[in-house]
């Protein structure tokens, strides 16, 4: 999956209010949050009651709101 690998939730949701990113109110009683960001047509979705998120998690999450893994790990040196 080269360089990716697991991240706290904490910092991944900090890494998407850096860009941006605002969390949408929960509409039924699931254990996933939806993240939006202006100008996205699809939502970036993440469970937050865990502690890290996966690697294919973040991979894909990434995609969506056309990020690369340089910007997260920019974000993450800080």
């Amino acid at each position: 999956m080269g360089n990716y690998r697991p991240i706290k939730t904490r910092l991944f949701i900090k890494f998407l209010e850096s860009c941006h990113c605002y969390r949408l109110p929960k509409k039924s009683g699931g254990s996933h949050f939806h993240w939006k960001r202006p100008g996205l047509k699809r939502r970036i979705t993440i469970r937050e009651a865990d502690k890290e998120i996966p690697p294919f998690h973040i991979k894909t999450n990434l995609e969506t709101p056309n990020l690369k893994f340089e910007d997260l790990e920019k974000f993450l040196k800080k």
